[in-house]
C-alpha cells in the first residue's frame, strides 16, 4: 500500500514538472515569437540639430599684388595651393632693375669713401688746428710774461741807479749777514716751537723778524742781480717785438679755425650726399624686391590672375597699389550663411559654439560659433526665416572655398540621458504614455518628456532603464 502511494506521489511529481515546463516554453515561445515587436529603453544621448545647405566662404581673403612690371618668369603656384608665408608666388625678370640697383649701391659705396675721407681729412686738421692755436696762445702770454719782467727789471735798474744804494761787494757782505739772521731766527723759532707751554708773543715777533729780514734778502739778491746782469732796455724792445710776432701766429691760428668751419660743411655736404644715396638704394633695393612676389600669409590659392610668360605693364598697377598677381585666403577658419527657421532661432544666439558635420565628411565633427544673425525676412509660404553668419574652425583645411556642403548643426542637446523611439509615444487622453510589456502584455504607462529629435525623445520621469515596450502595432 505504502508502495503504491509512493509510486502516485511521483506521478503527480512528474505531472508537475511537465505542466510548469510546458508553460515555461509556452512564454518562452511567446517572448520569442515577439521578439521583433519589443523594444527596450535605452541611456545614452538625444541631440536636436537643424540642416543648414550653404557654400563655404573664406574668411579671411588677402590679395597678392605686383608694384613692378616686366615678364612673369616663373609662378609655381596653382588655384588651390597652400602656401606658407613668404612662399615664391611669380618672379618678374629683373636684369634692368638689379642693373640700377648695382649702379646706385656702387654710387652709394663712392659716396660713403668720399665721406669718410673727407671726416677723417677735417678731424686732422682740426686736431692740428687747435694745437697750433694753443701753442700760439700760450706763447702770447709767454711773450707778455716776459716784457712785464722785463719792464720791471729796468725799472729796478734805474732805481738803482738813482739811488746807489750799495756796492757790490757791500750787496755780498749784506747778503751773507742775512743768510745768517735767517738761519738763526730760523732755528730759534724752532726751539721755540717745542716749549711746553708755547711762548706765543715771543714766537710770533721772531716770525715777524724772519719775514722782515726774508724781504730784505730778496731785495739784495735783485740788486745783485742787476750789478752782475745789467739789462738794457733793447731788452724791453726785443719783448715787444716778440709779442708782435706772437700776436701775428695767433692770428694764423685763428684764420686756420676758420677755414675749418668751412671745411666742416663739407663734411655735412658729403654726409647729406650719401643719405641722398641711400634712399636711392633703398628705393632700388624695394624695386628689386618687388620682383619676387610672396605670399604675405600662410593661405590657399582662390584665384591666378596671370601665367608664366605674361607681362605686368605699368597700366596694370593701378597706381601705388599694385597689380593683383592672384588671391589667397586663410582657411583654418571659414563661414557660412545659411537662413534657419526661427522656430529654431530660440536656441541659437550670437556668440554660441555649435558641433557641425559636414555630408561628405560624416566622420569628421568641426566646431562653429554664430557670428551673426540678421533680422527676420519676409515669410515664404508661411515660413518666416532669418539669416545667420557661422564661423567654423577648419584646422584640417577639408572645406574648402566654394564647396556647397548641407551642413547637420547641433543646437540642443541632452547627455546620458533615458531615449525611447518617437514612435512609441501615444497621447492618451492628454496625457503622453508608453505601453510596457508585464507578462507579454502591453501596459499603459504615463511619461515626462524632455528633449526631441526627428528619431527619440529624452524620457525625464515614468521609464527605467532596461525595460521593455512595445511598438505601436504591437499595442492591439
Amino acid at each position: 500500500m505504502v508502495k503504491k502511494y509512493k509510486i502516485l506521489i511521483i506521478i503527480i511529481i512528474f505531472a508537475g514538472v511537465v505542466f510548469f515546463a510546458g508553460k515555461l516554453l509556452t512564454r518562452k515561445k511567446l517572448y520569442l515569437k515577439d521578439e521583433e515587436g519589443i523594444i527596450k529603453v535605452k541611456r545614452g544621448d538625444v541631440l536636436f540639430s537643424v540642416n543648414m545647405l550653404a557654400t563655404i566662404k573664406p574668411l579671411n581673403v588677402v590679395e597678392i599684388k605686383s608694384k613692378a612690371t616686366g615678364e612673369i618668369i616663373k609662378m609655381p603656384v596653382a588655384k588651390g595651393d597652400f602656401m606658407e608665408e613668404g612662399a615664391l608666388v611669380a618672379e618678374i625678370e629683373n636684369a634692368v632693375i638689379r642693373s640700377a640697383a648695382a649702379k646706385v649701391g656702387g654710387e652709394l659705396n663712392a659716396a660713403k669713401a668720399r665721406f669718410e675721407k673727407i671726416k677723417t681729412e677735417v678731424e686732422v686738421e682740426k686736431e692740428r688746428n687747435q694745437k697750433f692755436l694753443k701753442a700760439a696762445e700760450d706763447n702770447l702770454e709767454v711773450r707778455k710774461l716776459e716784457l712785464k719782467n722785463a719792464i720791471e727789471r729796468e725799472k729796478i735798474k734805474e732805481a738803482y741807479r738813482k739811488d746807489n744804494v750799495a756796492t757790490e761787494s757791500e750787496l755780498i757782505k749784506q747778503e751773507v749777514d742775512f743768510k745768517l739772521t735767517i738761519n738763526d731766527l730760523q732755528k730759534k723759532i724752532s726751539e721755540l716751537s717745542k716749549r711746553k707751554p708755547v711762548p706765543t708773543k715771543e714766537l710770533a715777533l721772531l716770525k715777524l723778524n724772519l719775514e722782515s729780514a726774508e724781504s730784505e734778502y730778496g731785495l739784495v739778491l735783485n740788486y745783485l742781480e742787476l750789478i752782475k746782469n745789467p739789462i738794457v732796455k733793447e731788452k724791453v724792445d726785443v719783448e715787444k717785438f716778440g709779442i708782435k710776432q706772437a700776436e701775428l701766429e695767433l692770428a694764423k691760428a685763428e684764420e686756420k679755425i676758420n677755414a675749418q668751419k668751412a671745411r666742416e660743411k663739407d663734411v655735412i655736404a658729403a654726409g647729406s650726399e650719401v643719405s641722398k644715396k641711400q634712399e636711392a638704394f633703398k628705393i632700388a633695393e624695394e624695386n628689386l624686391k618687388a620682383t619676387m612676389v610672396t605670399a604675405p600669409i600662410a593661405g590657399t590659392i582662390l584665384q591666378k590672375n596671370f601665367e608664366k610668360g605674361q607681362k605686368i605693364s605699368s597700366e596694370m598697377l593701378f597706381s601705388s597699389a599694385g597689380a593683383v598677381v592672384a588671391t589667397m585666403a586663410d582657411i583654418s577658419k571659414v563661414y557660412i550663411n545659411a537662413k534657419i527657421n526661427n522656430n529654431d532661432l530660440a536656441d541659437l544666439k550670437e556668440g554660441k559654439q555649435l558641433k557641425i558635420t559636414a555630408d561628405i565628411f560624416p566622420e569628421n565633427n568641426f566646431t562653429g560659433l554664430v557670428t551673426k544673425i540678421m533680422p527676420e525676412e519676409a515669410p515664404v509660404k508661411n515660413t518666416k526665416t532669418s539669416e545667420i553668419t557661422v564661423e567654423i574652425a577648419n584646422p584640417d583645411k577639408l572645406l574648402k572655398p566654394d564647396m556647397n556642403l548641407l551642413f547637420k548643426v547641433i543646437v540642443k542637446e541632452a547627455h546620458n540621458v533615458l531615449f525611447v523611439p518617437n514612435n512609441v509615444i501615444q497621447n492618451v487622453d492628454n496625457k503622453k504614455k508608453v505601453f510596457v510589456l508585464w507578462d507579454g502584455k502591453p501596459i499603459p504607462c504615463e511619461v515626462k518628456t524632455g528633449l526631441s529629435n526627428m528619431d527619440f525623445t529624452e524620457i525625464m520621469l515614468g521609464l527605467d532603464e532596461g525595460e521593455i515596450i512595445s511598438k505601436p502595432e504591437r499595442q492591439k
